[in-house]
């Protein structure tokens, strides 16, 4: 529903807890991400293969910035 946050309760290391969020949250992210790639097809003209090949160029910054954010 709009305007409503879901809470969820999330234990264990830091890859049990993501596991944990993308499964309860699986539909929900999906639906995000359509609307980004639909944002970025309109305003910039950017398909999905286009978006998520910008998007890899940030690993790199990512993982230098902290590499436990980029630990699988």
């Amino acid at each position: 529903m709009l305007g409503e946050f879901s809470r969820l309760a999330l234990s264990g290391d830091p890859y049990s807890i993501g596991h944990q969020y993308g499964t309860q949250l699986a539909t929900a992210t999906a639906d995000n991400l359509e609307v980004y790639f639909g944002l970025f097809k309109h305003y910039a003209g950017l398909d999905r293969l286009a978006v998520l090949a910008c998007a890899s160029e940030f690993v790199r910054i990512i993982d230098a910035f902290d590499e436990d954010l980029m630990a699988a």
